[in-house]
């Protein structure tokens, strides 16, 4: 829909009445695909590249499957690109690191990989073995990477270049005498005052637009509707106590979570890590952004959070995977 848009569209109003024409500057602001907000759009193809990469690279090396894998995965890099995301691109980058290191450090042996390794296989033949996995899995993620940025470059060039420019402004200390913007160096800090001036309880959900014109200063013109960054929001919002059940919530994720690993031969699989990596790059673009406040958004994040601890038949607890090797 966002390539329709970029092609098709010349006067607002495409399908959806309020969406502004971008003709691929990304210096312009205006959204992508079906959002207003390029920054919100940005958020849904993180989420679905990261679920795409678990599934394409957590898995047995299959030619069919990575290369639909590189053919689902392509579009949606280049989308963010399009948007002008600046957060989406930093977002990206995190969760292929992540995929990368829950690939090779979190549990580098594949169920579907191993049925190379005999068990008569001498000590030195299994390393060896493992070590080709390793050494192939590399060079694909590498080339993914190398892929991903030669896509950014070729497709950004120059209005992607502004747009990287302009994050310094972003964070200047103090903007002009009449400033009216609602930059991040002037919302952070008033964000934060305002979650000390409210530490236990907060303003209140929904009332942050409300209570941040005690803090915020600037010209008044207009009136931050986010803090731009969901942990701040958070602090303010709810005080201590939203900021201790969120985190009574991250923790009992971590523990379904670790449960739910234990079940599995090879770790966590392809799937959860997939929608861990997704959620890793929400967790990264929400330091900046607000992209969950967004409904289809959220809603998407929760079943990342279902994906990532749901059983699935199609993959083997490590009890009956012990009475197939034995």
């Amino acid at each position: 829909f966002g390539y329709a848009r970029l092609a098709f569209q010349t006067k607002t109003g495409f399908l959806l009445p309020h969406l502004q024409p971008n003709d691929g500057s990304a210096s312009r602001g205006v959204g992508f695909g079906q959002f207003i907000n390029y920054n919100h759009f940005a958020f849904l193809a993180e989420m679905t590249l990261g679920l795409v990469l678990g599934l394409t690279l957590r898995r047995p090396l299959k030619v069919a499957r990575l290369a639909v894998g590189l053919l689902v995965s392509l579009p949606l890099v280049i989308a963010v690109v399009y948007s002008g995301s600046r957060g989406g691109l930093a977002s990206m980058l995190g969760e292929v690191l992540f995929i990368a290191l829950m690939v090779f450090v979190a549990a580098p042996l594949f169920t579907g990989d191993d049925q190379q390794l005999k068990e008569n296989d001498s000590g030195r033949e299994r390393a060896g073995r493992i070590g080709s996995l390793l050494v192939t899995r590399i060079i694909l993620i590498a080339t993914f990477l190398v892929a991903m940025f030669a896509g950014i470059v070729w497709v950004g060039g120059d209005p992607l270049a502004a747009r990287l420019e302009s994050v310094s402004k972003e964070f200047e200390a103090k903007g002009p005498a009449n400033y009216s913007n609602t930059m991040r160096a002037q919302i952070w800090p008033a964000s934060w005052q305002l979650a000390k001036n409210h530490p236990l309880v907060g303003v209140g959900f929904g009332a942050y637009w409300i209570a941040i014109t005690n803090t915020h200063r600037a010209s008044g013109e207009f009136t931050p509707q986010e803090a731009h960054n969901d942990y701040l929001e958070l602090l303010a919002s709810g005080g201590v106590v939203g900021a201790a059940l969120a985190l009574w919530f991250i923790v009992l994720f971590l523990k379904a979570l670790v449960i739910r690993s234990r079940d599995f031969a090879a770790g966590l699989p392809a799937h959860a890590t997939g929608a861990l990596a997704g959620m890793f790059a929400v967790a990264l673009h929400s330091v900046t952004d607000f992209g969950l406040h967004v409904t289809i958004n959220s809603m998407v994040f929760v079943l990342l959070l279902v994906i990532a601890i749901i059983p699935v038949a199609d993959f083997e607890p490590r009890s009956r995977y012990a009475e197939s090797v034995s």
